[in-house]
């Protein structure tokens, strides 16, 4: 089923279509058009779609002394008159989009008997008393039966209805539909009966199953705040959480980038030329870091489970709460079955309308005065309707066509309450943020900021330092300029004494080249067979000079050398060894002296003990 039709304006767009102003600095909705359940200026839907609730004041900068913010009890919504509360709006503005709105509803009247197109729904307003017997230039006369549709429920027909009752009376908020049920008309004569319409099914639960509430909220019941130490640890954790995520999430965008330039890389023309060590180191770095990226995208993604599973805001789960989310899925879940409901009713239509579909050429017969005409169509040569060949039962295209209206309606019904569930859940998620600031605030835990006042004399003390150590860095920049340019000079000198060098050294190399030419040309002019006759000349003198057996030396016979040396030797032998042959001597000497001494004189003295004693 396609996207139900959008019937409110985004609140985030003042009703001239200009974006509104947040406290971070963005503008406008942060959601694109074809996300939000709501119009935005720039499509179709904004021209004729309600003004919406304008957002609270602490969220937007713009200087609009018209915001408000108003909690709404779905079961009081009759008695609030939401039009009190919007922007005044231009009578011409809302003049044409009722008239846009007639000329759609008219023209929907006139279809043909063709197969069924899907049919577009548009935005749907009350007609107002001024403007409900208006027709559009072009269009034909409402007859009777078409008159008959817009008629309201008889009595006896709401009577009927137990449930259709129940639930109207329950959501009196939502907006009903101009085209309500219509008792059956009897059947022509000769025309067999059409079945019963099925009565419309009872109201959900959830409706007749609130509990009594105070401004929107159901009672109180047993709500048990945490403890300063219990709410510690769950922020802890939370932030510690968010913490984690978002260097995570940091990490895999680093991870991607990386990876598609090294993609980008690997299909540059200029990879091709290199070696085939370069492209598998690249291609190698390439997996490394996909791998990278799969297991970074697994932590992301366990990041994400956690944060889902904290059911991160709210640090309380009090009954009423509980309620109200059971209350919000049941409600999610009704809408979602009566879609599908329309949608299989609207192909059952369509169904209906091309099996029902009466040919050309065929004249319907005449009816009685007294009953009310219906229009004629032509039958083409040879066909026979469908009805009269099979003998099944027939519908009138006049009653089908108010059942498509009805559908129409239900679904502009269903669009108008999906839209307030979305405006209330929004309400509701901020309405929580308030409470829990607000909770918070009293605990303690959100300080107030306060301005950050700097004096005018510490300003313009870190200006002069500023200042002076800007000085000081251009002087020595001068400083340091100047020696540059002393170095440049030098540098400059030097090149010019080079560049003489340079020449000088090339004039001596062509004076050489021109020299060595010159003795290559003359060694070129000398005739080769005198210079073989020189080098024969040469080798033979060699060979002479080679040949010559050396003269005898002659020798000095050997008496003669000694006589020579015979003094020499002497005198050396007495220098070197006289000395050593006298210490000999010496030595020799004292040695004989000692043993005499040890040896002769103990013999002499035992004797003389021994001839003393025997002659005592």
């Amino acid at each position: 089923m396609s996207k139900p039709p959008k019937e409110k304006r985004c609140n985030f767009y003042d009703d001239e279509g200009r974006a509104r102003l947040h406290k971070d600095g963005t503008k406008g909705c942060p959601r694109r058009g074809s996300v939000c359940n709501f119009a935005h200026p720039g499509e179709p839907e904004w021209r004729v779609a309600k003004s919406s609730i304008p957002p609270r004041r602490d969220l937007v900068l713009d200087d609009d002394s018209q915001f408000y913010y108003v909690l709404v009890d779905p079961r009081r919504r009759g008695s609030y008159d939401e039009s009190t509360h919007h922007r005044d709006q231009s009578p011409t503005s809302s003049r044409s989009a009722r008239r846009l709105v007639d000329v759609n509803m008219s023209s929907s009247r006139r279809r043909s008997r063709s197969p069924v197109r899907k049919v577009v729904l548009h935005p749907f307003k009350p007609e107002s008393a001024d403007h409900k017997g208006y027709t559009p230039p072009g269009s034909p006369r409402r007859t009777r039966a078409t008159e008959d549709i817009r008629r309201p429920i008889p009595e006896a027909a709401r009577r009927c209805s137990p449930g259709r009752t129940q639930s109207m009376t329950t959501k009196s908020s939502a907006p009903t539909s101009s085209r309500t049920s219509v008792p059956p008309d009897p059947p022509f004569p000769g025309q067999p009966r059409s079945p019963a319409v099925p009565p419309l099914p009872m109201a959900p639960t959830f409706l007749s199953q609130q509990p009594s509430s105070r401004d929107g909220f159901p009672a109180s019941q047993g709500m048990r705040g945490l403890s300063l130490d219990e709410q510690r640890k769950v922020w802890h954790e939370r932030v510690d959480l968010m913490f984690t995520s978002i260097t995570t999430r940091r990490d895999y965008a680093k991870i991607e980038s990386d990876l598609e330039s090294f993609r980008r890389l690997s299909l540059s023309p200029y990879v091709a030329g290199l070696p085939e060590e370069d492209k598998s180191r690249i291609n190698e770095q390439k997996i490394a870091l996909e791998h990278q990226l799969e297991s970074k995208r697994k932590e992301v993604n366990e990041v994400i489970q956690h944060l889902i599973g904290t059911e991160f805001w709210p640090t309380l789960k009090t009954p009423e709460l509980q309620g109200l989310e059971k209350t919000l899925a049941d409600v999610k879940k009704h809408v979602s079955d009566v879609k599908s409901s329309l949608e299989d009713l609207q192909s059952s239509c369509g169904a209906l309308f091309s099996s029902q579909a009466i040919p050309a050429g065929q004249i319907l017969e005449q009816p009685d005065v007294t009953e009310r005409p219906t229009k004629r169509r032509r039958l083409s040569e040879g066909e026979v309707a469908e009805g009269d060949a099979s003998g099944g039962v027939s519908y009138e295209p006049i009653k089908l066509e108010g059942f498509r209206d009805k559908l129409a309606g239900l679904s502009r019904q269903i669009s108008d309450l999906e839209n307030h569930i979305h405006q209330r859940h929004q309400i509701m998620h901020d309405e929580m943020e308030l409470r829990i600031d607000e909770r918070l605030a009293g605990e303690g835990y959100l300080s107030t900021v306060e301005e950050i006042r700097v004096p005018q004399a510490d300003i313009e003390a870190v200006v002069d330092a500023r200042n002076s150590a800007l000085t000081q860095n251009i002087q020595t920049t001068g400083g340091e300029v100047g020696q540059l340019a002393e170095e440049v000079a030098t540098l400059i000198g030097q090149r010019h004494e080079l560049e003489q060098k340079c020449t000088r050294i090339e004039t001596e190399n062509e004076s050489l080249k021109s020299a060595i030419a010159e003795l290559t040309a003359k060694c070129d002019s000398v005739n080769p067979a005198i210079i073989s006759k020189e080098v024969e000349a040469l080798n033979a003198a060699l060979q002479a000079y080679i040949s010559q057996v050396p003269p005898i030396e002659k020798r000095l016979p050997v008496e003669y050398i000694m006589e020579l040396l015979d003094n020499e030797i002497v005198s050396l032998v007495r220098e070197k060894f006289t000395p050593l042959l006298v210490n000999i001597r010496q030595e020799l000497v004292d040695k004989a002296r000692d043993d005499h001494q040890r040896t002769p004189f103990p013999k002499t003295r035992t004797t003389d003990a021994n001839g003393l004693s025997g002659q005592s």
